[in-house]
């Protein structure tokens, strides 16, 4: 989280977040995807069985959450765990001629290609505990939850306000490992290969094989928090557009993008 943010849209300042603590959010679950003919535009949804589900909130003194290694998001106080119930998001390729896969400052990927896109959507989620050590929910409880969370996303490739991360919910990340000669310094294919074809492209698998390669992606997110005095559904909590977030901590086939 980067700060507090009033009603009047103002900062909250002498919280201490961010110089004594800082809160961190991790989130993964299951999908199901397809894609447009061409594989311009891929659609997800929450998958029938779930093998990975969760979405938790922690407060942790030591800052020490680094977006270029994906370490230090899980540790900490947890005060707010939950279980997403429901996604639907979108994924639209804007151009897809190889680029640099990172872009923010000093590219910490040499080498790694991705195509230019951008999406959003919406998921739900389910609370199952409260940790009111930090009373962040003003003494809120499961059985009489009076919390809203939205959650607003939009997610662009390449990366160019953050590094991509080398790791998602302690899992390193595996993207598509090709030899020199398949690929040159502009991100074109070798002779006879698709313009990309034989480069480190973000989500793709190598050619000829049935490897599974990870896709990366840039979300953007503001997080709001509402006391509300009733609850139609108690335990309930709303994310908005969350978009391809929690998808991140997850691999994707080659079909998926």
């Amino acid at each position: 989280m980067g700060n507090f943010i009033g009603a009047n849209s103002l900062p909250i300042l002498g919280t201490g977040l961010n110089s004594s603590y800082e809160l961190t959010f991790q989130a993964g679950f299951t999908e199901v995807g397809s894609t447009t003919a061409g594989g311009a535009v891929a659609n997800f949804g929450l998958a029938p069985t779930q093998t990975v589900n969760f979405f938790n909130i922690y407060y942790d003194t030591n800052m020490n959450a680094n977006a270029l290694a994906g370490t230090g998001y899980g540790d900490g106080d947890l005060v707010l765990s939950a279980i997403v119930t429901g996604n639907s998001t979108v994924f639209a390729v804007i151009n897809p001629a190889p680029t640099a896969l990172d872009q923010f400052g000093t590219n910490d990927y040499p080498g790694y290609y991705s195509i230019t896109g951008t999406g959003g959507g919406s998921l739900s989620a389910d609370v199952t505990g409260l940790n009111q050590a930090r009373n962040f929910f003003n003494n809120a409880t499961l059985a009489s939850l009076i919390v809203e969370l939205a959650f607003n996303t939009s997610n662009v490739l390449p990366f160019q306000q953050v590094d991509p991360s080398g790791s998602v919910v302690d899992k390193a990340i595996a993207l598509s490992l090709f030899t020199a000669t398949d690929c040159d310094a502009a991100g074109i294919g070798a002779s006879g290969q698709l313009a990309g074809g034989g480069c480190y492209i973000n989500g793709l698998a190598n050619p000829g094989t049935t490897d599974q390669s990870d896709f990366l992606f840039q979300a953007d997110a503001n997080q709001s928090f509402t006391v509300r005095t009733t609850v139609p559904e108690p335990g309930s909590l709303v994310l908005l557009g969350g978009g391809l977030l929690a998808a991140g901590a997850s691999r994707k086939q080659r079909k998926a993008i």
